[in-house]
């Protein structure tokens, strides 16, 4: 049976070969120089094979999302891929399915005949073989995805409908774009919306319109499979390239938990190892607005977690009423999760703790203004963060003795109303009514290798404050516990020491000094019913 197969392979090879002198004798023509073809041939399939890592990734992308129009545009690239191997490989080889077939490969021996008609055929290396047929194997993996997607597609229109194709079909740059790493558009890119003001309801167009919740959508577990293998697939190609061929795969850049050397590098350098043993500091990595904002109207699937679901801020001190660790380790949160150390305790989602809410807006560290959290901060030159202490002196900081004193005896208002108007006075930087003469902000421009000094004043407000309801009159006894404001002031200095490709910096951070935590006394006045 086997030696019948094998002759029977043999013969159509040479069929071919007959039928076909011209196209042969061209083909062969190919090959003259086989240097130039081997080069040719690993540009080639090095781009292919990148092509294919960043399209898995877009239609892995694609089947999580409730959005129709990325599974359209996933099959659309999906198309041209598949034309452009089956190109790749009829110029290498005309036949693929002789050059690859398990049996033909799998025998010694008896196969010496059609051995013999490929490498009359073949110039290919044994490793360009291997990446020729991988490549050939994968995308035989990956064209019975396209009637899944047509499947998926349809389903997906239920929930939102497609946009509208102009004529001539997908517009240029969606179907036939490169496939390099996702950027967010200028014209697309998330954007924060203003604060609302805490105790006051806010009016929407609809009177008690709540917006529905997004959908949750289950990747189909068909699809999944075939990814899966042709991931391994194509992740056992990459080996087989010449050493030094790097990828590219967007799957690692979007992922928010990923093993990051520089903060390893920092983390066991002798000049800052030094700093981060001493009590009460960390290391941490900043990230633009963009990833903790989202878009009122965003489609996503809420089974996914957000990039900032996934990277919460990191935590400054352990969660209220939750002891210290007995031996303390710098905390990096949970951006270097797979680091060997455990660097904080653990934060549960309801525990408070004070965080490093600090993010990147135009090129300025900024407070993050979430809820009532607000502060102030300030470069102070080329200053070790470990030579700073609690009072700032001047022997050690450069600060204006104006200054010096508001960092040290600025404390919160008590009242509400107050507390927000400070918070305004900080965000907008109008702060000559605070008798300060200088200019003082949320905000600093970013210097690499500079400290920045900080306050940073957090609370967590209760569910019903922000939610602007009434406490029922049966509920006047847990008053306390239902208004129970946690919060956190404390002085805070920084240092950015390194910036990173996809634009965040890595923050040396150390606690300079708690200061008594703010109260709000007046929040009774916001949740009792109005007489």
């Amino acid at each position: 049976m086997r030696r019948s197969f094998t002759v029977g392979l043999f013969v159509i090879g040479l069929s071919w070969i007959g039928q076909q002198p011209i196209q042969a004798r061209e083909f062969m023509a190919q090959f003259s120089n086989p240097s130039e073809v081997r080069e040719n041939f690993w540009v080639r399939a090095r781009q292919l094979t990148q092509d294919q890592i960043t399209l898995l990734s877009r239609i892995e992308e694609a089947i999580a999302s409730p959005d129709p129009n990325q599974v359209r545009t996933a099959r659309g690239q999906l198309v041209l891929h598949l034309s452009s191997v089956d190109r790749f490989l009829q110029n290498q080889y005309p036949l693929p399915n002789v050059l690859c077939a398990p049996t033909f490969r799998g025998l010694s021996g008896e196969s010496d005949a059609l051995e013999a008609l490929v490498s009359t055929t073949s110039r290919l290396s044994p490793e360009q073989t291997e990446v020729y047929c991988n490549l050939y194997t994968t995308t035989r993996e990956l064209s019975p995805l396209l009637p899944q997607l047509d499947r998926r597609l349809g389903a997906l229109t239920d929930i939102t409908p497609l946009r509208p194709l102009p004529l001539g079909g997908e517009p240029p740059g969606v179907a036939a774009q490169s496939f390099g790493p996702l950027t967010p558009s200028a014209a697309t890119a998330p954007t924060t919306p203003p604060s609302p003001i805490i105790g006051r309801p806010a009016k929407t167009a609809i009177s008690g319109y709540a917006p529905p919740p997004p959908p949750a959508i289950a990747p189909p577990v068909d699809i999944t499979a075939r990814l899966q293998v042709a991931q391994q697939l194509t992740a056992r190609a990459q080996g087989l390239f010449p050493v030094g061929t790097q990828f590219l795969n967007p799957r690692e850049l979007r992922s928010p938990i990923t093993p990051d050397a520089d903060l390893q590098r920092i983390q066991q350098s002798p000049d800052y190892s030094r700093v981060l043993a001493l009590p009460n500091t960390g290391i941490a990595r900043i990230q633009p607005a963009e990833f903790y904002a989202t878009s009122p109207g965003e489609l996503r699937n809420r089974l996914i977690p957000t990039p900032a679901e996934q990277t919460p801020l990191v935590p400054l001190t352990p969660p209220v009423g939750q002891a210290a660790a007995p031996e303390r380790t710098p905390s990096m949160g949970l951006s270097t999760a797979r680091l060997d150390a455990p660097l904080t305790p653990e934060v549960e989602p309801e525990a408070f703790a004070p965080r490093l809410a600090v993010q990147i807006v135009d090129g300025q560290f900024q407070i993050i203004p979430r809820q009532l959290n607000y502060g102030f901060m300030v470069g102070v030159g080329d200053v070790p963060i470990d030579r700073l202490n609690a009072t700032l002196s001047r022997d050690r900081v450069n600060l204006s003795p104006q200054l010096r004193s508001f960092f040290l005896d600025y404390r919160p208002p008590a009242q509400l109303e107050a507390l927000q108007v400070d918070r305004r006075r900080f965000i907008t930087g109008k702060v000559g009514e605070l008798g300060l003469t200088q200019t003082l902000q949320s905000q600093a421009p970013i210097v690499l290798n500079q400290t920045y000094v900080m306050r940073l004043v957090q609370f967590e407000l209760p569910e019903i404050l922000l939610t602007g309801q009434r406490i029922d009159p049966r509920d006047r006894r847990n008053l306390d516990r239902i208004l129970n404001t946690p919060s956190s002031d404390l002085l805070v200095a920084f240092r950015p020491v390194s910036q990173g490709r996809d634009g965040t910096y890595t923050v040396i951070w150390r606690i300079l000094a708690p200061l008594p935590d703010p109260q709000i006394t007046n929040l009774e006045a916001y949740v009792l019913p109005r007489n």
